[in-house]
């Protein structure tokens, strides 16, 4: 990366940071959005788990499951998700949004909020060619995590078909895995680093 190009870059991070402070409540409410959105999220697959057919309300072990089984449990869980959460999220994202830019910005905030995203797309034309590595980083936690949860319920030489709870023993884990990270991780970094945050551009505005 070039001078030119490093000085860019924080003078746009210190653009985005200004603005997130100056509303910080647009900010707090996309924030409370995703949580719910989150929430959401689990409580539809708790549902879906409950009530499908394909699976017997979470009760099957993984032998009696098919392929076609699998399939079809995967494509009405992902419909359902889009029903219940994702299609209300995008519209309560976009009126929300539109609310903000339409009637909070002032017409100098938009004008450079445009200016910097064509600046943005421009540089991604450039670099489209690259790719950014994978995600495995997070898979592996999260595998690690359920491993340790089976090891503390001493359930980890427990052959799949004894498992009394099933196929939903392993979609739970996951899900107790996730909320420990949020827990355990999310929480303090995201309380670091509002304070960080306030105290670095607050003054500023």
């Amino acid at each position: 990366m070039s001078e030119e190009e490093g000085s860019e870059r924080i003078n746009n991070d210190v653009f985005w940071k200004r603005l997130a402070v100056r509303y910080w409540w647009v900010v707090l409410i996309f924030a409370l959005l995703l949580v719910g959105v989150i929430i959401g999220l689990g409580l539809t697959l708790d549902l879906y788990i409950r009530t499908s057919t394909i699976g017997g309300g979470g009760t099957w072990t993984f032998d009696q499951f098919h392929m076609i089984d699998v399939i079809l449990w995967c494509i009405f869980l992902i419909l359902w998700e889009l029903l219940i959460v994702g299609l209300p999220t995008l519209a309560v994202a976009g009126t929300f949004v539109g609310i903000v830019w339409f009637v909070v910005l002032p017409d100098d905030v938009k004008a450079e909020i445009k200016e910097r995203n064509k600046k943005e797309e421009e540089k991604a034309k450039k670099h489209r060619g690259k790719k950014a590595g994978g995600g495995g980083g997070f898979g592996f936690l999260l595998f690690l995590g359920v491993l340790i949860k089976m090891t503390i319920e001493g359930t980890m030489d427990t052959r799949f078909g004894l498992i009394s709870d099933g196929y939903r023993y392993f979609i739970d884990s996951y899900v107790t895995v996730i909320i420990w990270i949020l827990i355990i991780i999310g929480i303090p970094l995201a309380i670091i680093a509002i304070i960080w945050f306030v105290r670095k551009y607050g003054r500023e505005t």
